[in-house]
């Protein structure tokens, strides 16, 4: 049986999922970010010299990394990556892992159920979260990670949790991947 936030998460990928369909097979709409991404997945595995430097340092490596095991399905299915699908479920997913952190958030904080139902879903349904969660740019993957590790932080600061904290910490990391070339870049083109 799901948990309140496991069940409200679940309810909130298929949107995203539905809403993605909506975008790619009835407005076309494809972002280009994200189609980029996919694309730097497709050549780790399918080009003339796969290799894993194919996903390049133009973008931040982490979503190109999760589209891999989607990507790879390519044969069998070439919608994954013809129309960009593979970037859409990763970011439906992590739509649905923010939401799963937001309500477990509200509940650390003794918010009667009702209210706290009510918050989650304006969240999941605010319609940039609904945007992002379906277009497969990399926006609510970085809300996502940044929920996970406060989360966990308030998760051990309440009950002394320390997988929690753990969990927390590799959310953290995660965010902190996808940031470390904007670091690494910004001081250069200060100077």
């Amino acid at each position: 049986m799901l948990s309140e936030g496991q069940g409200i998460a679940v309810l909130a990928f298929f949107v995203y999922a539905a809403v993605s369909v909506y975008f790619i097979y009835d407005l076309h709409y494809y972002a280009g970010d994200a189609a980029s991404r996919v694309s730097n997945a497709y050549y780790v595995l399918f080009s003339r010299d796969p290799h894993l430097g194919a996903i390049g340092l133009i973008w931040n490596p982490l979503p190109s990394l999760l589209e891999l095991p989607i990507v790879a399905l390519h044969p069998w299915f070439p919608a994954v990556v013809s129309r960009g699908i593979a970037g859409n479920v990763v970011t439906a997913v992590f739509g649905a892992i923010g939401v799963y952190h937001f309500n477990h958030i509200i509940q650390g904080f003794t918010v009667p159920k009702g209210v706290r139902i009510t918050a989650t879903l304006i969240f999941a349904l605010n319609p940039f979260i609904i945007l992002y969660g379906a277009n497969g740019m990399t926006d609510l993957l970085w809300v996502s990670c940044m929920l996970g590790s406060y989360d966990g932080l308030f998760d051990y600061l309440q009950h002394g949790s320390l997988r929690r904290l753990m969990a927390g910490g590799i959310s953290e990391e995660f965010l902190r991947c996808s940031f470390v070339l904007v670091s690494v870049k910004t001081p250069g083109l200060l100077c």
